[in-house]
């Protein structure tokens, strides 16, 4: 949460703590009635607390021997044990391990997921203060592409240069599971350590339900301000983010919202985290997809066609205090590299895996995706051109439509619409702290 002189309130510490455990309603429902509990601080405090998000564990002052006394240790799991797990929560989507509650851990977001520890072996479960080191989230066969999908999305940009998580695909029971490496814990020398992090709704005080901008969620600007007023080198980071968007914009990422997006807590150096959780429409075949809204405005609207303006990277480079030229060139060269570097990356595939996608279909709608970036990189600069460099104005002028296809439209002059951000309200003693 932000840095300020008195205490926070009941409210707004709810809000980060909240944004610690599931989002699934169900799932919630389950712990809360095992635990017998009806707060987030109650569902905390028991065991699952011990292993969050970042370098926070929470325990209640009784247990506290328990937490810091207990020896650290591996359970080792076998691939029956891993095929039993697997298949529970692929059937469930509200089991979150097949242990739920007996786990120590607890793991953000709606799909359901479980955290172990991985050894030179295979995978173990933690005890004592040993972490977890990698996040499993299992996917049923029959939906077994969205594993392969976000796995691919992050490999693929990884090649291009971003910074994002390290990922792989497993098949566990014939499900599919993505194996994320956490980026929160690290083994400089010696033991595993936790190191703290915050989404961006947590960071900025705000309702984690709350993630998406047309929901009254942050958008761009308002992170980025964040970050140029807080981490410890907002040039490189402010950049990274601004990778993460075009990144997003690219392969249509529709799910990168402002809690897709964390900072990394070094001591008192604030740095922005690896990108994770990246997915895309574009292997799903989604009709109508240039009218589909983004989690992010980028030009006037939602719409992917908004985004595809000719003014709409131009407002992204001022939303972020970026320099216009660089950001539309980094577009151009993302746009240029991706589609052989995701080629690259499918080639490396497991058959098991590449068999649940529509290999020539994805690579098809990239190469369109490629040709629209370009489109719209040609018309940002073409804009800025007529202008004499100045950044897009307010004005509006007839549309005039390009490429249409795999929401590939060109729309020029868009009229703007602002959005507003919607602040968490107060409460009484957050306002008399």
């Amino acid at each position: 949460m932000p840095l300020r002189g008195g205490p926070y309130g009941e409210a707004a510490t709810s809000r980060w703590i909240s944004s610690l455990l599931p989002d699934h309603p169900r799932a919630l429902e389950r712990w809360y009635k095992k635990e017998g509990v009806s707060s987030p601080f109650g569902l905390l405090a028991s065991r699952i607390g011990y292993d969050c998000a970042g370098a926070v564990q929470f325990c209640r002052p009784d247990r506290l021997s328990e937490l810091s006394d207990r020896s650290s240790g591996l359970t080792p799991l076998t691939s029956e044990d891993m095929a039993e797990r697997v298949n529970a929560m692929a059937e469930d989507p509200a089991q979150w391990d097949s242990d739920d509650l007996e786990s120590c851990y607890s793991l953000a977001g709606f799909q359901n997921k479980m955290a172990l520890h991985r050894t030179p072996i295979g995978w173990a479960r933690p005890h004592g203060s040993a972490p977890t080191t990698h996040i499993l989230k299992p996917r049923h066969r029959d939906g077994g592409q969205a594993a392969v999908v976000e796995h691919l999305c992050a490999a693929t940009a990884r090649r291009v240069g971003l910074d994002a998580v390290v990922t792989d695909v497993e098949f566990h029971g014939g499900h599919p599971v993505t194996v994320v490496q956490r980026y929160d814990r690290h083994r400089p020398d010696g033991p595993w350590r936790r190191r703290h992090q915050e989404d961006m709704c947590q960071a900025l005080g705000l309702d984690g339900r709350r993630r998406h901008e047309w929901d009254g969620g942050p958008g761009m600007g308002v992170i980025g301000d964040f970050m140029h007023r807080h981490c410890l080198d907002p040039d490189t980071d402010v950049r990274k983010f601004a990778d993460g968007l075009l990144w997003a914009l690219i392969t249509v990422n529709r799910d990168a919202h402002a809690r897709n997006y964390s900072l990394l807590l070094l001591g008192r150096e604030v740095h922005m985290a690896p990108l994770y959780d990246l997915q895309s429409s574009l292997p799903y075949g989604v009709k109508h997809l240039g009218e589909r809204e983004m989690a992010m405005r980028y030009g006037s609207t939602y719409s992917l066609y908004s985004a595809s303006s000719n003014h709409s990277l131009a407002d992204v480079a001022a939303r972020l205090s970026l320099p216009t030229i660089w950001l539309i060139d980094r577009a151009e060269e993302l746009a240029h590299a991706t589609h052989e570097a995701m080629r690259a990356e499918i080639e490396g595939l497991s058959a098991e895996a590449r068999g649940l996608l529509d290999v020539d279909g994805l690579l098809e709608r990239l190469n369109i995706r490629a040709k629209a970036i370009a489109s719209t990189v040609e018309a940002n600069r073409a804009r800025i051109h007529r202008r004499g460099g100045g950044p897009a104005s307010d004005d509006a002028a007839s549309p005039d439509e390009g490429l249409d296809a795999a929401g590939a439209r060109v729309m020029f002059d868009e009229s703007h619409s602002g959005t507003e951000l919607l602040l968490p309200e107060s409460d009484e003693d957050e306002a008399s702290a």
